[in-house]
């Protein structure tokens, strides 16, 4: 069996930016996405910095609304229409609950776990791509976005 490979289009939403063009110009100015946690008051912690991405609060529908972005430009980039033909190969670490959950005294549902696991941004970006071809998820900690 020969299995091929193809970039064909790349979107970002990354601590220098969101889009591509964005991201690159940071990365060609040397800018550093690494500043002072804005999510919530660092302050006690004993790291106190992190690689946000530019998102203003916890709002899962800004959230939502910046993976569309990321998945419509590299659709946009690379011409392909979805259908069966297209999948979905997607490097992410498995994601981490919320602080708040750490006081919780009954159990997460299952839809909350689900949307936690590894292949949910996998899920994600084949639904917003109409991908019905196969997907894969490579969970690999860091190594992943390789």
């Amino acid at each position: 069996m020969i299995e091929r490979v193809v970039v064909t289009g790349i979107g970002m939403v990354t601590p220098l930016g969101i889009g591509v063009e964005r991201t690159w110009a940071g990365v060609l100015a040397g800018q550093n996405g690494i500043r002072r946690i804005q999510r919530f008051d660092p302050t006690g912690f004993p790291v106190t910095f992190a690689a946000e991405a530019p998102v203003a609060g916890e709002e899962a529908a800004l959230k939502a609304e910046l993976t569309r972005l990321a998945v419509v430009e590299a659709l946009t980039m690379s011409g392909v229409p979805g259908g069966a033909r297209l999948g979905v190969c997607l490097g992410s670490e498995a994601c981490r609950p919320p602080w708040a959950w750490l006081w919780r005294k009954d159990a997460p549902s299952a839809a909350a776990l689900q949307a936690l696991a590894p292949d949910a941004p996998t899920r994600q970006v084949a639904a917003l791509s109409g991908a019905l071809g196969p997907r894969s998820t490579v969970s690999t900690a860091c190594t992943s976005s390789s």
